[in-house]
């Protein structure tokens, strides 16, 4: 596992906003690239939070493999997957403390 992630973190970091047709669907780049997608995305929705089914819809346009959402569970670090009500929902963990949204939107 050290390994693995020492390799991860050696790899280059791949802007979310970047063309990534040039990388394979499998690459450990392209893996890093999604990872910071879904970083991205989870970071600007106002509860920092998203069901996967709703971010499945997005696969074909950000370019997402098959597996994607094999990313929440391998970066436990970053993202915490949710089952609550039968559905999977990504929550960005940087953003909660405890069970509390850490920066609320005004909106909310």
């Amino acid at each position: 596992m050290r390994e693995w992630v020492r390799d991860w973190m050696e790899l280059p970091y791949i802007s979310p906003y970047g063309n990534a047709s040039h990388y394979e669907q499998s690459s450990p780049e392209m893996e890093k690239r999604t990872v910071g997608v879904l970083h991205e995305m989870l970071s600007l929705s106002l509860l920092k939070r998203m069901p996967v089914p709703i971010i499945g819809k997005l696969k074909e346009e950000y370019r997402f493999s098959n597996a994607f959402a094999s990313v929440f569970t391998r970066h436990s670090g970053l993202f915490y997957l949710s089952l609550k009500g039968g559905i999977k929902t990504a929550i960005l963990r940087e953003a909660y403390q405890n069970e509390k949204l850490i920066d609320r939107d005004p909106l909310l």
